[in-house]
């Protein structure tokens, strides 16, 4: 069985301070992992909220335009039952 050994309060405290020191270096390490990722993250969100807007814009654009040539098939299908010359 090893001999215990006697440890002083300055030398108890500096043991556990250096205890902390490490673990505070572990967590600051793992809060920049963390920092970096979640900036991944937005980054890939922002992304996809262009994307998104892009989408909108295509498709209220297509949408418009088949409301265009629908109104046009109309037109020309009432032109055509009143005999009028379309321009």
């Amino acid at each position: 069985m090893p001999k215990e050994k006697n440890l002083s309060t300055n030398e108890l405290a500096h043991l556990i301070n250096k205890g902390f020191d490490g673990m505070q270096s572990k967590f600051d390490g793992m809060q920049n992992s963390m920092d970096e990722n979640f900036g991944k993250v937005n980054g890939r969100l922002n992304d996809l909220e262009r994307a998104m807007e892009e989408i909108k814009l295509k498709f209220a654009y297509t949408a418009w335009a088949i409301d265009v040539e629908e109104l046009k098939l109309r037109v020309e299908t009432i032109e055509k039952k009143l005999k009028i010359k379309s321009l």
